[in-house]
């Protein structure tokens, strides 16, 4: 199991898209969250930072 990067700072950067407080993308957040998202591709979302 990999832990989410969330830190429960939860707003969005209007001019970029992405979060202040993760860095991810509206989409990469609800990817994140379904059941059959790999660990593989969190993995890879980790290390993009």
């Amino acid at each position: 199991m990999i832990i989410s990067p969330c830190i429960s700072i939860c707003k969005t950067d209007p001019s970029t898209g992405y979060c202040y407080g993760c860095g991810r993308s509206n989409e990469e957040k609800k990817t994140w969250k379904k059941e059959d998202t790999s660990d593989d591709w969190k993995k890879k979302q980790s290390r993009s930072d």
